[in-house]
């Protein structure tokens, strides 16, 4: 399992709308804050929407706010929403993948890892990530860095 750069977007778009709890952000804003290109931004809010995380608002005026506060969204629930179920192993996901499963002594050891693993990204919400290192302003212009 990789973290790919499509659940990256994903998490930095989460972030940056969680420090704007409940305000509808323009696609070009959240575009340009978080540094993600145009083509992807509505893919990867698509996928958000259908994940009940995030709300679409067409039209003028339109852009992208959270569905739910930052504290009940997880890194978890953001990189689900993109990659689909995160497991560590094929085994792990099916468990009749592989008919040494049973007899494997490594079997288990992969179903705790993972188990541990969704268990730490759930532990993550986006207010717990705001607060960590204060506001999330995405992407610094040129006279801020």
């Amino acid at each position: 399992m990789e973290i790919g750069l499509i659940e990256d977007y994903a998490v930095r778009m989460v972030l940056y709308l969680s420090q704007k709890e409940g305000k509808v952000v323009s696609r070009k804003e959240l575009a340009e804050k978080v540094d993600i290109p145009l083509s992807l931004l509505s893919r990867i809010g698509q996928m958000l929407e259908v994940a009940d995380l995030v709300y679409v608002q067409k039209g003028r005026g339109g852009g992208y706010k959270l569905k739910k506060k930052p504290e009940e969204i997880t890194l978890l629930d953001v990189i689900e929403a993109i990659h689909g179920k995160v497991y560590l192993n094929r085994c792990v996901e099916s468990p009749g993948f592989c008919s040494r499963s049973p007899d494997c002594p490594v079997h288990e050891v992969w179903i705790e890892i993972n188990e541990r693993f969704r268990e730490l990204l759930k532990t993550y919400d986006f207010r717990k990530l705001l607060t960590k290192n204060g506001d999330y302003q995405g992407k610094k212009s040129k006279k801020q860095k």
